[in-house]
């Protein structure tokens, strides 16, 4: 008999056990627990109504096609269940339906229904599972911040007075985007000037100077750990005209900087752990970018090995990149 009132809560929203009481079905929307970290599909929210007994027939007629018996015979089945029921709810104060719920009989001889929530009753929802969700991961400076919102999100009551802070903190993020913007657009200028200079003295050796000069491309620049600043240095070989193994090529990426001494750091650490490093320069930012060479059938492998090594952040550079 419980299997069969399962069967059609999933096709009704009320099922009625004439002379004992209605299995009531609602909608529930998906939900989030941000404490628990999951998001709930779709769901039927599952209700007992004593008071509703009368015989609609959609019991019966499912009991008498199961069995393959006769209307009344199908009746008496029912008529047993609920036999069943009640001497259960009268010696054992509750009843429970597998996958259901549980019927409790208080003192006052009134039934109380817990719901299961093992299984949806909702067909939209089949084949739908409750997912596990994970909070972001990000750099260390911002991390404060992420505990901050999450915190806001769960404590609604508490917006009145983080409205300070938050105006504290907007006009701190304004600050901070501001002075970056000015230190980027001076170091932009300092490599501007830099290079108009080194185009200037080239051009002096090439008409003062009888002797063959040799090709300085603009790929001889190199980062100084010690001054923070990019020098010329026009007798190192270029890290792009370095000769490597790798046929085919593909650029990952694990690190973009401003300052020079963490780039030099990560350059490094990197060479030290056999990678072939190149240094890519972003003249729109003044940045750097740090790429490691692997070999194109190899990307999946070493990136997730790159990752593990060097950075859990690095990705895929997947366009050409302009490496000095």
């Amino acid at each position: 008999m419980l299997e069969i009132i399962q069967q059609l809560l999933l096709s009704n929203n009320c099922v009625i056990v004439p002379g004992f009481g209605a299995f009531i079905g609602n909608y529930n929307h998906a939900e989030i627990h941000l404490q628990q970290n999951i998001i709930s599909p779709p769901s039927k929210n599952l209700a007992f109504n004593r008071s509703i007994q009368n015989n609609d027939g959609i019991l019966l007629s499912a009991v008498a096609t199961h069995f393959s018996i006769s209307a009344n015979q199908a009746e008496e089945k029912i008529t047993e269940f609920v036999k069943q029921a009640n001497i259960s709810l009268q010696e054992n104060k509750s009843f429970i339906l597998n996958d259901i719920g549980r019927l409790i009989l208080d003192e006052h001889e009134t039934i109380h229904f817990q719901p299961y929530f093992t299984h949806n009753y909702l067909l939209d929802s089949y084949g739908l599972s409750t997912l596990s969700i994970h909070p972001i991961r990000r750099l260390k400076d911002n991390e404060t911040a992420i505990h901050e919102s999450y915190q806001r999100i769960i404590n609604r009551d508490a917006k009145a007075n983080q409205s300070k802070s938050n105006f504290i903190k907007i006009f701190t993020s304004a600050a901070v985007v501001f002075v970056l913007a000015i230190s980027s657009y001076f170091i932009f200028q300092q490599n501007k000037n830099y290079t108009q200079n080194h185009q200037s003295e080239s051009s002096l050796i090439s008409v003062f100077d009888s002797s063959p000069t040799k090709s300085n491309s603009k790929n001889e620049t190199l980062l100084d750990s010690n001054t923070k600043s990019v020098i010329a240095n026009k007798n190192a070989i270029p890290k792009d005209t370095i000769a490597t193994s790798i046929s085919n090529p593909s650029y990952i990426v694990i690190g973009t900087f401003f300052d020079t001494t963490l780039a030099n750091k990560l350059i490094a650490e990197a060479e030290a752990k056999g990678y072939t490093i190149k240094v890519a320069k972003d003249d729109n930012y003044a940045l750097f970018r740090i790429t490691v060479l692997v070999e194109s059938d190899q990307l999946t492998e070493r990136l997730s090995a790159i990752k593990s090594e060097l950075n859990e952040r690095a990705w895929v550079y997947c366009v050409n990149l302009n490496i000095y």
